[in-house]
Order: structure tokens, then C-alpha cells, then sequence
């Protein structure tokens, strides 16, 4: 839920409230920080009136307080109790009481330990400072096997975490509680996986035992390096781009023969793993063969490779293999993994002294810059610190040279993962380092401000038309990246504008201020990003071989449609080509499902029960401009009448959405 709850066990009095005397000047203070203040002067009131303190933000502890004179909402303070201090092994025997009473288990002799005081949560406190936010926190989410990890406010799947809990604290005012509610209704397992996420990191890669030096035959190697060529690097020399990623020299791997020896052996675990991932992509040399399966060259690159924390067995031409095995990971469905292998193969770099341009060729440098970009993506998938803070690097940006692809395409990849990585930390809070802004707003304003001045200064070889979209999928990759990016940005000012959106056709409220219309222009970028993505992976999956999309542009197709659902429940203006867009995703992950996908299964899965759930809510929710909500908030309380006094608490939340502080989106949970 979005509101933060009080413990029972410690409310206070406001230091001003009217039915509060005040303490004497005289008297000593409770906190060695406080004692040189006197009480009358302090400036933080003791506890804030439930709306400020649900809304978090600075109240004035008068009768009513500012916030609420202002707002004409009903200024009401928790009812006044003792302090209670209790040791916290007898709360524990508490509770556990409380389960042997259910359960008719036989009680146990308690144990005693150092007494401590049960304070307030911490979520409860309000800011002196009205303007400031909140601090920035993720969750721990539980993969399906049961492992916790940290995912930060920018990632997907803590987004999809507050759209689950947003469609479970509606759904009840549009279900006939009459209506089973079984599992298999569907929707329930979306709804059911609240605290969850879609990954494989828990279980290990199924390596075979193999010969490292075999490899496939020459016609076999050539087919595999020009489709992995054509999907993630210049398009066998046909892209105008460039490409947007450089590996390393394919053609000379292809060259040096099917006998590997020495020094030659580090090349060979390089090919190996661009076998990997072209198997892994499906290729058409893939077979049946279990020589030929992706697992199968992954086991070869790592028995060539050795043990990555041995340093000794490293060098700097490792640094490509690292990171493509991360790429690999990744297709995978094992992002935490690439996480520590992109993070090994950048300390590895900066060991040897790449980011300085130490003992640099261009190669060398392409193959860092692609891995600089791969960081800031991880880093934004899954809301974590990059392994590397831009200050620290001082290694050109590619140049073009003969030999080598054109280099405006990974140049500008460069400087859109720049963009990205200023996003994750600065607006979403994740590693903050800018200070020329003072509130979140700004930051986001910049943001989309360095990402139209991205677009506006691309090279023609790198701009496109929407209206008719060329050939060279890198450029389009990159142009779909670079939307994925703008949603990121937007993307919590359009979730509250759609939470508020649906608060508002349930609750008769007054004018709440001009936040929404201020906020549009950022909503309705947000929404045409969005369908511009459905388009563009359209166009991009009718380029591929076998119609195959790369995980990051999987990803961007799904959160485009996340995007597109959301949009339908709230607003009026739906385009005829949305259903289209939505029907498109949805057939992309049931593709990938047939072919045993995991994450396309996953993606599959929450996109149909979410289609479902927006048709469901949406045929059920009041007409715009017709509230039938039991609330009103104004200073005279009403009777909330039989639905307010069913749903009493999810109109409650519907209220918090309505006065949500636009200056709180982005890192606490009133997402």
C-alpha cells in the first residue's frame, strides 16, 4: 500500500497541538542534540496530523495545521497514549503467544533480554523541509525460487511491483464479492505475485563437460559470425551506423583456421562465446547437435577463460570475452549474474588501466565503450550504483578508422548510456551526484532536456523516419533505446497521473491544484513514447532473422505495453492502434513461450493477465466527471454510507493518490 501505517504501541502529541501544554523553557531536554533549544523553540513538531503524515510532508502542529487549512482537508491528530517500552524479546513471546493461542500449540518459557524502546517508523516521520524528498529505496523481491535481492526504484520489476499492488487495491470496488476468486480467474496470479520477480539466477547454467579446442567447421563458423554480426555488431559491414557495439574482429577469428594453440586459445574463448549467444539467439546451424547448443560453448569460453577472480590467467583481451558473456546471462534471463560479470570484466579494465588509455588500440577501446554502455543498462534495469563513475574514465570516445566500422553509431550509444546512467542515479536516487538541481522535477526536466539534445545533434546516417523506417537495425536499436530511456524518465509522473486518474472517478473531491495539468505535456510524451516502441519493435523483429528480438529489445516492447494498458484504464484518448500495439507484444513473448523462453513465458503471462485486468477494471469504473465515492473531502464529516464502510480503507488510498506530491514520485513508495 502507498500510506504508511503508525505503530499502535508509541503514538505521541503534537508539541503544538491546542490540547498539548507546553513544556517548560527550563525543563531538560530528553536529547543531548536538543539540549541547547529550548522545547517552545524547536521547529519539528513531535507528531505530524494523519493527512501530512500520510502524504509525508512538513506539518505545522497547529489546529488545523497550515498544510491542511490550505488544502480544506479535515486536520485530525492520532489520539493521545503512554509511551510503551517493552523488552523486544517480549514482544517476540508476545506474538508468539498470540500464533500458539491459533494454533493450540503449548507455550514456552520466555526468554529475557535487553529491554528497548519501540519507536516510531521511520516511514512516519515527516521533512522540515517541504520541499524535500523522501529517501531513495528499492525492495527486496523474491525470484521464483525463493531468493531475495535488491531491485532499485528504476527497475522494471519494482515498477511492476507498484502496478500489482495499484491493481489489487482497485480491484475490490469493481468484484462482485459474490464472484469466486480462485486461482485460476485470471488475473489472480498476477495479482498473487506481489513481492516477485521473473528471473533464473537461482539456478545454475546446465554446463556440459566438453573439449575446449573443438570447434564447429568453417561453413558452421561462417554462418554463425554473420548472423551474430548482424544482430550486435555492424551488420557484416551493411549497416551505415556502424553498428551501436563492437566485440571485437570477427573476420580475423574466421581466418585464423579451426587450430587454436598458445595465446591463440583466448581467441578462441572469444568465439566460443559469440557461438553462445548466436545459438542461443536460434541460429539456423543450431540443429539438435549437442555440440551446437548454447550451453555447450558457454562450457568451452569458460574452461579456455579459467577462474575469474585467478588475475593471474587475465588480460586485457579477456575483457571482450567478459562482457559478451554477460551478454549472454542476460539472453539467459540471468541479469544478476551479468551484473557481477560486466562489474569483473570493468575492474579487470581498470586494472590494466583501459579507462586511463593505457596501451590502447581501437579495438581495445570499442570493446570498453561497449562495455561502458552494457553497465549503464544493467544499471537501469535493475536500479543499482554502475561498477564505474564517469569521472574516473578518460578514454576518447571511438574515431573512425580504416579497418574498422563506421564509429558514429557506438559514439552516440555512448553518450545515450551517459544520459541513462544521469537518470538512474540523479532522478530515481539510486547513486545521486548532481547538485545544480535542487528537486527531483528538475532533474527529471534535465534529463529529457539532455535527451532531446541527444536526438537533435544525431548524424543524418543516424536518424530516422518514423513514417518509413530504413534497414539498419542497429540505428533502429539505438532509437529504441533511446525511447526506453524518455519512458524511464516519465514513466512515475505518468503511473501517479494514472492513479490519480482513477481516484478521481471514485471520490468527490475540490480542486486539487494545478499539479496534473502542469505535469501533461510529461504524460503525453510518456504515452507516444510508448506507441512509437510498439512500432519500432515491430519494424525491428520484421528485420531479424526468424523474427528473433534481443533481450533489451524485448524489454523495451514490454514496458511499452505495460504503458499502453495503464493508459486505457485511465484516460479517454485511446488510439485505434493501441489494441494493435498490445496485441503485437502479446504475440512476441507467446512466440518465445512456444519455444521454451523463459522470460518470454513470464512476459507472456503478466501481459494477457494485465490485458485482462485493465478490460476488467476499466468496464467497471464510474463515468468521468461522475464520482461514486462515499468520500468527500471537506472540513464536515459525512457518512461514508455502506460502500465507504466496506472499502473504508481503499478509498482511504484513493485519497492519498489524489493529494500525491509530485515532488515524492520517484524513490518512496507512494508510486
Amino acid at each position: 500500500m502507498d500510506h504508511v501505517g503508525r505503530s499502535p504501541l508509541q503514538p505521541q502529541v503534537p508539541a503544538h497541538h491546542p490540547s498539548s501544554p507546553a513544556t517548560p523553557a527550563h525543563q531538560r531536554a530528553t536529547h543531548s542534540r536538543r539540549s541547547k533549544v529550548a522545547p517552545a523553540q524547536r521547529k519539528r513538531v513531535a507528531t505530524a496530523c494523519n493527512s501530512c503524515s500520510l502524504r509525508r510532508v512538513k506539518c505545522s502542529g497547529d489546529q488545523p495545521c497550515r498544510q491542511c487549512a490550505k488544502s480544506s482537508r479535515p486536520c485530525i491528530y492520532p489520539s493521545e497514549a503512554d509511551n510503551v517500552s517493552i523488552s523486544r524479546a517480549e514482544l517476540e513471546e508476545l506474538r508468539a503467544r498470540c500464533a500458539r493461542l491459533e494454533t493450540g500449540a503449548s507455550p514456552t518459557p520466555p526468554i529475557h533480554r535487553t529491554p528497548v524502546t519501540l519507536s516510531e517508523p521511520a516511514g512516519s516521520r515527516v521533512s522540515e523541509d517541504p520541499d524535500e524528498v523522501a529517501t531513495p529505496e528499492g525492495r527486496l523481491l523474491h525470484d521464483p525460487d525463493g531468493t531475495a535481492r535488491f531491485l532499485g526504484q528504476s527497475s522494471g520489476a519494482n515498477f511492476l511491483n507498484c502496478v500489482k499492488e495499484f491493481m489489487a487495491t482497485v480491484l475490490p470496488l469493481v468484484t462482485n464479492p459474490n464472484t469466486s476468486s480462485g486461482p485460476d480467474l485470471p488475473g489472480r496470479t498476477f495479482l498473487a505475485s506481489v513481492g516477485r520477480y521473473q528471473t533464473f539466477d537461482s539456478r545454475p547454467l546446465q554446463l556440459p563437460a566438453v573439449d575446449p579446442f573443438w570447434v564447429p567447421s568453417r561453413t558452421e563458423r561462417t554462418v554463425m559470425l554473420a548472423e551474430f554480426g548482424y544482430f550486435l555488431q555492424d551488420g557484416n559491414e551493411d549497416f551505415p551506423s556502424g553498428g551501436i557495439t563492437y566485440w571485437g574482429d570477427l573476420a580475423s577469428l574466421l581466418a585464423q583456421g579451426a587450430t587454436y594453440g598458445g595465446g591463440e586459445s583466448r581467441d578462441l574463448a572469444l568465439l566460443h562465446v559469440v557461438f553462445a549467444v548466436t545459438a542461443q539467439l536460434g541460429t539456423s546451424m543450431h540443429g539438435n547437435s549437442e555440440s551446437h547448443h548454447s550451453e555447450a560453448y558457454m562450457a568451452r569460453a569458460r574452461a579456455i577463460l579459467g577462474n575469474p577472480l585467478d588475475i593471474t590467467t587475465y588480460t586485457p583481451r579477456d575483457v571482450s570475452v567478459l562482457s559478451l558473456m554477460a551478454m549472454y546471462l542476460v539472453e539467459m534471463n540471468r541479469r544478476d549474474s551479468a551484473y557481477v560479470t560486466v562489474s569483473t570484466a570493468l575492474h579487470l579494465a581498470i586494472m590494466y588501466g583501459l579507462h586511463a588509455g593505457y596501451n590502447i588500440d581501437e579495438g581495445t577501446r570499442r570493446t570498453f565503450w561497449t562495455l561502458y554502455t552494457f553497465d549503464r543498462w544493467l544499471s537501469s534495469w535493475l536500479g543499482r550504483p554502475p561498477s564505474i563513475v564517469d569521472a574516473s574514465i578518460r578514454l576518447d570516445l571511438p574515431q573512425d578508422v580504416p579497418g574498422f566500422p563506421p564509429a558514429a553509431g557506438l559514439c552516440a550509444h555512448v553518450e545515450l548510456a551517459r544520459i541513462s546512467g544521469y537518470i538512474v542515479c540523479n532522478v530515481y536516487r539510486i547513486a545521486p551526484w548532481d547538485r545544480s538541481t535542487k528537486t527531483t522535477v528538475q532533474h527529471v526536466e534535465k534529463g529529457l532536456q539532455r535527451l532531446n539534445d541527444w536526438f537533435s545533434s544525431l548524424p543524418v546516417t543516424l536518424q530516422i523516419d518514423y513514417e518509413q523506417l530504413g534497414t539498419d537495425r542497429a540505428c533502429c536499436g539505438l532509437h529504441l533505446a533511446y525511447n526506453q530511456t524518455v519512458i524511464l524518465t516519465t514513466r512515475p509522473i505518468f503511473f501517479v497521473a494514472v492513479k490519480r486518474a482513477v481516484a478521481d472517478r471514485y471520490l468527490q473531491s475540490p480542486a486539487r491544484g494545478s499539479h496534473g495539468q502542469l505535469h501533461e505535456p510529461i504524460v503525453r510524451q510518456c504515452m507516444e513514447t510508448a506507441r512509437r516502441n510498439l512500432r519500432l519493435g515491430a519494424w525491428i523483429r520484421s528485420l531479424s532473422p526468424r523474427q528473433k528480438l534481443l533481450h533489451q529489445e524485448a524489454h523495451a516492447v514490454f514496458n511499452a505495453a505495460v504503458i499502453v494498458l495503464l493508459h486505457q484504464l485511465a484516460f479517454l484518448d485511446v488510439h485505434s492502434s493501441d489494441a494493435a500495439g498490445v496485441a503485437f507484444a502479446l504475440e512476441v513473448f507467446q512466440r518465445e513461450a512456444e519455444l521454451g523462453n523463459n522470460f518470454g513465458i513470464d512476459c507472456a503471462n503478466v501481459l494477457h493477465d494485465l490485458d485482462y485486468l485493465v478490460q476488467r477494471i476499466g468496464s467497471n469504473l464510474p463515468p468521468q466527471g461522475v464520482p461514486s465515492g462515499p468520500i468527500q473531502l471537506t472540513e464536515a464529516p459525512i457518512d461514508p454510507g455502506p460502500a465507504g464502510r466496506e472499502h473504508g480503507a481503499v478509498y482511504q488510498e484513493l485519497a492519498t493518490w489524489l493529494d500525491n506530491d509530485f515532488l515524492q514520485l520517484y524513490n518512496d513508495y507512494l508510486l
